[in-house]
């Protein structure tokens, strides 16, 4: 996700979050779409695969694992990314 410039970011929930540590996987789905919610992090379909978001920063908050930031929003498999 380019850390720290020029970054990438998406909003859920109306919610922007910064990804700031992600790696790319060959899981598929539906682009933009949850896959699956681990204590590893947060796996989002892409075109052409997937990304394991390990690492987000909420917008005005500080960095937190992506699965203690799903948690603390209730965010669940199958929920879309704008």
């Amino acid at each position: 996700a380019a850390n720290p410039a020029p970054g990438a970011w998406s909003k859920i929930k109306g919610q922007r979050v910064d990804i700031l540590k992600s790696t790319k996987s060959s899981t598929a789905g539906v682009p933009g779409s949850i896959i699956a919610i681990s204590d590893v992090g947060i796996q989002i379909a892409a075109k052409g695969g997937s990304v394991l978001v390990e690492q987000v920063r909420p917008h005005g908050a500080k960095k937190i694992i992506a699965s203690d930031w799903a948690k603390e929003t209730n965010l669940k498999e199958g929920e879309t990314f704008d």
